[in-house]
């Protein structure tokens, strides 16, 4: 051992209550022997050095020389004896428990209080006014002791809960739920102390409440709240169970992270959760059930969040719900769906994840992205993939460039539907998704109002829906590539089509022949011709476009001498020919006709 200083000592964790249980004589002190922490001991006021190994020195005033007698084998005034001879005096004991409360860490145990909060209460107004965290260990020993209610944690205070064995994040974690009482409250109580972030954690237990918890949006410290897997709360409130609040400027928080747990509604909830506009959301790992009436997840213009995995979403009226909101721009800073225009922003739903989460049997949609805002707000850069969507569908009212990849979709009422009778939806990106054909509308993928969607790779598997892709009002759209069990590829308003809307580009069928109408060719908007393999095929004065007829300008509409078809699809190369003369090739290149009989190896005198 060090000796440069004999007023400090290596001391085992346990050694504290090992020496005040020896000194009723009933303990072998040869046990202490293990782990040891630098610690000092004072003994009636005076510092000594203690050696804690196998003997233990103290001045001889301060053993009870009883056992021995002044013939004992260590002799009436020995200095040294084996701790298994040792009995300490009444200040001894004293000066050793004082040792058990080590610097600002306290231990629930050790205070009065006939309930484990009320024991927290009076370790909390222990803590030292030093500035300094303080640290209150509510022991294991008290697993079994009446809960109570827990106090409002101290500005300082640290909770480590050993109850349950040892806590996820000693450093840190805030255990609620056990202490008893509401367990929203409980919630909104540790959240009170959040100025720099924590992470609360709700232990395993059934609980009912009809309380929110709470959420502060703040821009100190991320916020972590976990529900053990075996939590499991059933909300009996009419708002959300789990709803945030902004406390300062709207984009200022640290994060918000939600995980874990079984959380049940009723009919009369608004909803679950509710997220107001902030970035960095993490929504993992729930279950969140049977809000019928209302939403298991609404997400209020929040950004840059994720939403996934795992999480397993059924039985609410909207499965996950997003939509923009107003927030005021000075305090109280809230929102509204009805705020805009001066003293507000406008926040939409932007750069989300949503991934890898199971979403079932929801009562109107399974996710919904709605137009919400007066005028509607577009969401932007909002992605879905990996989910497995069954009896629910993906529906989007007013987007840009939403990706829709590598879902899984199966039964209910419809699968995809882009845009609304007012609303469009840009840019969209349908692919690699699987489709468990049929559902009750009919149609895989409905595009009611929508420009330039992208519908590729995308397979139908086990039965058949009218139609694959449904039109209402749709511009260059490129469905290419699809693997299709529908009766009809294409359908426009619902009635089957050959014929689709101007822009589009697609396969037909199981043929997979390519379809291109409609390319316009004007110059003026910077269409220099048609090339194929660097010859010319159209020179780079061509008006006119290319449809279904096919349709190519007259030769009249042509500045350059080259042919062309007419109207009616004869070549023409804009001169007057003879009727029955051979084409052939002039020496400019252009088109013309045989003034001379053909000979035996084609050639003539071309004019």
């Amino acid at each position: 051992m060090p000796q440069n200083n004999p007023f400090e000592t290596y001391a085992g964790s346990n050694i504290v209550g090992g020496l005040a249980t020896y000194a009723g004589g009933v303990q072998d002190p040869g046990a202490y022997n293990a782990a040891r922490v630098r610690t000092p001991i004072s003994l009636l006021g005076q510092r000594v050095p203690v050696w804690l190994k196998n003997t233990m020195q103290l001045p001889s005033s301060l053993i009870n020389q009883s056992k021995y007698g002044a013939s004992g084998a260590q002799g009436a005034g020995g200095s040294s004896m084996k701790l298994g001879t040792i009995v300490v005096i009444g200040a001894l004991l004293a000066g050793l428990l004082a040792f058990g409360q080590s610097d600002n860490t306290l231990h629930v145990k050790e205070f009065p209080g006939a309930t484990v909060g009320a024991k927290v209460a009076a370790a909390q107004a222990a803590c030292p006014s030093n500035g300094a965290p303080c640290i209150i260990v509510i022991d294991a020993s008290l697993a079994s002791f009446t809960s109570g209610t827990l106090p409002a944690k101290c500005a300082l205070c640290s909770w480590v809960d050993y109850r349950q064995g040892s806590p996820i994040n000693p450093a840190g974690v805030i255990h609620v739920g056990t202490m008893g009482g509401d367990i929203a409250t409980q919630v909104n109580a540790a959240l009170a102390g959040c100025a720099g972030g924590c992470y609360i954690h709700v232990d395993p237990g059934a609980y009912s409440t009809a309380g929110t918890i709470l959420v502060p949006l703040q821009s100190l410290g991320k916020i972590t709240l976990e529900f053990d897997k075996a939590a499991i709360v059933t909300y009996t409130g009419s708002g959300y169970f789990i709803d945030t609040q902004e406390t300062g400027a709207v984009g200022s928080s640290s994060g918000v992270t939600i995980k874990g747990g079984y959380i049940y509604g009723t009919s009369a909830a608004a909803g679950l959760i509710r997220l107001l506009p902030q970035n960095d959301y993490e929504v993992s790992g729930m279950h969140l059930l049977d809000a019928s009436s209302g939403d298991g997840i609404l997400c209020n213009g929040c950004e840059a969040s994720v939403f996934g995995p795992l999480n397993f979403i059924q039985g609410n009226n909207y499965g996950m719900r997003l939509n923009a909101v107003g927030c005021r721009t000075t305090a109280p800073y809230d929102c509204s769906a009805a705020y805009n225009g001066a003293g507000f922003s406008l926040y939409a739903a932007t750069a989300l994840r949503i991934n890898r989460n199971i979403i079932a049997a929801n009562v109107t949609d399974g996710i919904y992205d709605q137009k919400s805002e007066t005028p509607p707000t577009a969401s932007l850069n909002v992605t879905v993939r990996d989910n497995d969507l069954e009896q629910n569908d993906l529906r989007i009212d007013l987007s840009y460039g939403p990706t829709i990849d590598k879902n899984y979709f199966e039964g209910g009422a419809h699968f995809i539907v882009l845009g609304t009778a007012s609303t469009m939806v840009f840019g969209a990106s349908v692919t690699n998704n699987h489709f468990t054909a049929p559902n009750t509308s009919g149609f895989t993928i409905e595009n009611v109002y929508a420009q330039n969607t992208n519908a590729q790779g995308n397979v139908e598997f086990a039965g058949a829906n009218t139609c694959f892709f449904n039109i209402g009002w749709q511009e260059s759209a490129f469905v290419v590539g699809n693997v299709v069990t529908s009766t009809n590829q294409l359908c426009s308003n619902g009635t089957p089509t050959t014929n689709p809307h101007a822009g589009m580009i697609y396969t037909e069928g199981a043929t997979n022949i390519l379809h291109v109408p409609a390319m316009d060719l004007d110059p003026s908007a910077g269409v220099a011709g048609l090339t194929l393999n660097g010859l010319a095929i159209m020179g780079s004065q061509i008006t006119g476009s290319i449809g279904t007829g096919p349709y190519i300008p007259t030769a009249q509409s042509l500045t350059s001498k080259i042919a062309a078809f007419d109207s009616g699809g004869t070549l023409n190369n804009g001169g007057t020919g003879t009727a029955g003369q051979a084409t052939c090739w002039k020496t400019s290149g252009s088109i013309g006709y045989c003034s001379t009989v053909v000979s035996s190896t084609g050639g003539c005198t071309c004019n």
